[in-house]
């Protein structure tokens, strides 16, 4: 490390190359090294690629012992803090899900008296009661408690959304070291198929995609029975790219429908394999549990972009997602119950008269003001300056 250069601690439970919370590691590292600063990781994985240094643990998967992994994987991160030696960090930053973090964040600031930037993936243990994987009992109260400590210990925190910085106002006294710093990508290295779109058929049709995660914030099944509805009006067929723990059941609730063969379910795949596929559709979904009241920003969003393929979103009225896709004019948004009522052939007409292909200059310029990461990367830096640590 040259004398100039700065050095900066990444906490994260992210796991996977194919993870997306990794993905966007990988992207901030890059944009905090164009900035002049290094990066080591701390994380559970065994197969990140990265050009900073890692120290890697691997972390257990099942859901039944979620909470449990993510205590130890906590301890096993104090631990390695506590017991380096000949290391000198600027500042730590925590990316995860996972509010347990907190733990190694405060040993690292405390150690190297340096300041904690705290990036919310999600708004826990809210996000968890809202979408059904919680009560309002002993562990919704003990996660508060855990969180409170982390946004008392962090500097700074970045959030997704508006919508979460207006909620964590409510929260947090020091509101002033909120940022909105959203989901971010670099654009991949990949060679794009042809964009002439060939696969439109003499009758009136749609090619939808949903690729990514099908779990309680998407409220998937009930999406894909209202879209293959809209069959008895055009031709409308979904292709599913997707993983999670609600998938097989969503499957199995589908096999009876109607218009059961216009719905494929293919195995999921790496984003580099996935974009040039893009250019087959003509919207890529995006869903969210009309229960949500936090504002997080899928990733899946970004990849569609990064395709040029206009978005499809389906919220509530007044969400996040909702004000995404129409200030910046990607795509068609509806309510969630918009696509109950018999206003299906009406919403229909809207998609297939729209023209993607007059959207691309509208999807690039998203991706460059909404979700470039140096933006993110000169955000956080930009604080942990100001308390005086990165100058050192």
């Amino acid at each position: 490390m040259t004398v100039r250069q700065k050095k900066i601690l990444i906490l994260s439970d992210s796991y996977g190359f194919s993870n997306s919370g990794s993905r966007l590691l990988l992207d901030l590292e890059k944009a905090f090294h164009g900035e002049g600063v290094i990066c080591d990781f701390l994380n559970p994985d065994n197969n990140q690629e990265s050009n900073g240094r890692q120290i890697r643990f691997k972390k257990k998967q099942s859901l039944l012992l979620r909470g449990f992994s993510e205590i130890f994987l906590s301890i096993r991160f104090c631990k390695e803090i506590i017991f380096r030696d000949g290391e000198l960090y600027h500042g730590v930053v925590s990316y995860s899900p996972s509010i347990f973090l907190v733990f190694p964040a405060l040993i690292a600031k405390l150690k190297y008296k340096i300041p904690y930037y705290l990036i919310l993936r999600d708004i826990v243990p809210q996000w968890l009661l809202q979408a059904g994987l919680i009560n309002k009992g002993p562990s919704y109260f003990a996660l508060s408690m855990v969180a409170s400590l982390n946004y008392r210990v962090a500097n700074f925190i970045g959030v997704q959304s508006e919508t979460d910085l207006t909620f964590l106002k409510t929260t947090v006294t020091d509101y002033e070291k909120i940022h909105v710093l959203r989901n971010w990508r670099f654009l991949p290295k990949f060679v794009k198929a042809s964009l002439l779109k060939n696969h439109k058929a003499a009758a009136p049709s749609l090619k939808i995609i949903y690729a990514g995660n099908v779990g309680a914030a998407q409220n998937m099944g009930h999406i894909f029975s209202q879209l293959l509805d809209m069959n008895d009006y055009a031709t409308v067929s979904v292709d599913v790219y997707g993983f999670g723990w609600e998938l097989e059941k969503i499957i199995q609730g589908l096999a009876g429908h109607r218009y059961a063969d216009l719905i494929v379910f293919h195995e999921p795949i790496e984003e580099i394999e996935l974009l040039p596929k893009l250019t087959e559709f003509d919207y890529g979904l995006v869903a969210l549990n009309d229960r949500l009241t936090t504002g997080n920003i899928p990733s899946k969003i970004i990849t569609y972009l990064m395709g040029e393929l206009s978005i499809l979103g389906i919220a509530n009225n007044g969400s996040e997602l909702q004000k995404l896709i129409t200030s910046n004019n990607i795509g068609a948004f509806f309510e969630t119950t918009e696509l109950q009522n018999i206003c299906k052939k009406k919403l229909l007409l809207k998609l297939l008269v729209a023209n993607p292909e007059q959207r691309r200059n509208k999807i690039s310029d998203c991706l460059q003001e909404e979700f470039c990461p140096t933006r993110a990367a000169k955000i956080i830096i930009g604080n942990l300056l100001s308390v005086g640590s990165l100058k050192k």
